[in-house]
């Protein structure tokens, strides 16, 4: 069975009934989960098996993963940035969308390992690594603004204490 049908098969095992952002993401998530489980039999089994052949599987196999992968995260990170800049950042829509998109920026993270086991002109040939970050900048963007508003409640908060405190301690 080749990497291509492989793929195609595990992308609609994982796609979703109902096609929110966030679902959509997860579906990333999910499918990423399938190919580091496999990439891993990749190491620790036909790679062995294949390298006295003068063969790198998890060489072979993770350049052709990382061109079928690429577009599709490249297209869901870009939809869930459009969508982030509509989302209210406290609404239940955006913390789904946040967690789906942490889980697959962990997820392509724990993907970035597997460059150390190819050697530096496979590495050069990587499409999901050379602009990752540009996937996520809006992402950040939009935690940063959710940390200055949580901070800034509990700054109020611990303000509206010590000013009960104050009051208590007066009387």
């Amino acid at each position: 069975q080749s990497t291509s049908e492989w793929f195609a098969q595990r992308q609609a095992l994982h796609e979703p009934q109902v096609t929110t952002t966030d679902t959509l993401v997860t579906a990333v998530v999910e499918l990423m989960s399938d190919i580091l489980t496999d990439l891993y039999q990749a190491v620790k089994v036909y790679n062995l098996m294949l390298k006295p052949m003068g063969v790198n599987y998890l060489a072979l196999v993770f350049k052709h993963i990382d061109s079928l992968l690429s577009p599709v995260v490249q297209t869901r990170m870009k939809d869930a940035n459009q969508k982030f800049v509509d989302l209210d950042i406290e609404s239940d829509e955006f913390k789904l969308l946040s967690i789906a998109s942490f889980q697959l920026y962990l997820g392509i993270k724990e993907l970035y390992r597997f460059k150390n086991e190819l050697s530096e002109a496979s590495v050069s040939n990587i499409q999901m690594f050379s602009d990752i970050h540009s996937w996520f900048n809006p992402l950040v963007d939009r935690w940063i603004d959710l940390a200055g508003v949580k901070a800034t409640r509990r700054i109020d908060r611990a303000v509206e204490l010590d000013e009960v405190i104050a009051m208590l301690g007066s009387q």
